[in-house]
């Protein structure tokens, strides 16, 4: 509250005067009207470290220090955030379900991988893991015959360049005669060691492919594949032929 009240000076004049909060007494006509301004240039500027006159600011990127930002700035400022974080949210949640499907399908295929892990745990088990590796191709027809009826034919294969040295193959033969007529046609395979002998598969009339002697290389293979002569119900003196088609490696 302040106190307003007459004085009378040594000179017997009376006069009004005001009592401020300090206590301190002003004359009544030394006090600032209500009409009185100032221009802004007149008063001091606002920092971080002293009250002043002050620039709203609509900007959400300026790094001034001596300006006030508006509500709308704020606002645009905090929609940003709002959108950052709700992509942050949706890319955190899509990792998560990633790194799951990743250690499911680990192992579905090999285990030893679980969602606590870190990637580098996670790519320590793929890496770690004990894998047979596959190969496919084609030998596209390739072909030997019989010297003479009573003889069967025989022929070498091989496959080189494949990223690794195969323990089993799987080819699929043809074995005809000189009249391109179909004895048997099947898969045959061969292994190393190989624990089982000779692997042979008989057709009609007794008919044989045999697939053996397969000798592992670096990143290749090689294999030998013969036949018996070809045996009909009617006799005759037939050429025997044999085709190798697709091969299956595996290590």
């Amino acid at each position: 509250m302040t106190l307003v009240h007459l004085y009378i000076d040594e000179t017997g004049g009376v006069y009004k005067r005001v009592r401020t909060v300090a206590g301190v007494w002003l004359p009544w006509d030394g006090l600032a009207s209500k009409n009185h301004t100032h221009s802004a240039f007149d008063l001091p500027s606002a920092t971080t470290q002293a009250r002043g006159v002050t620039i709203l600011d609509t900007s959400v990127t300026s790094d001034a220090k001596d300006r006030a930002s508006t509500p709308s700035a704020t606002k645009q400022a905090y929609d940003r955030a709002n959108e950052a974080y709700s992509l942050a949210d949706q890319a955190f949640t899509q990792a998560v379900d990633l790194k799951n499907k990743i250690v499911g399908a680990i192992n579905g295929k090999f285990g030893g991988a679980s969602p606590d892990m870190n990637s580098d745990q996670i790519a320590a088990v793929i890496t770690n893991a004990s894998v047979k590796r596959f190969a496919r191709g084609s030998f596209n027809g390739q072909s030997a015959g019989a010297p003479n009826y009573s003889s069967g034919a025989t022929m070498s294969l091989s496959v080189n360049n494949m990223g690794f040295s195969p323990s089993r193959i799987f080819v699929r033969f043809k074995l005809k005669d000189n009249g391109n007529v179909l004895y048997l046609e099947c898969f045959s395979t061969a292994s190393v060691p190989q624990s089982d002998g000779t692997w042979a598969l008989y057709g009609r009339f007794n008919n044989y492919i045999s697939m053996y002697n397969l000798t592992k290389q670096p990143c290749s293979f090689t294999a030998t594949v013969e036949t018996s002569n070809i045996r009909e119900y009617a006799g005759g003196s037939p050429i025997a032929y044999i085709e190798a088609h697709e091969w299956f490696a595996y290590e």
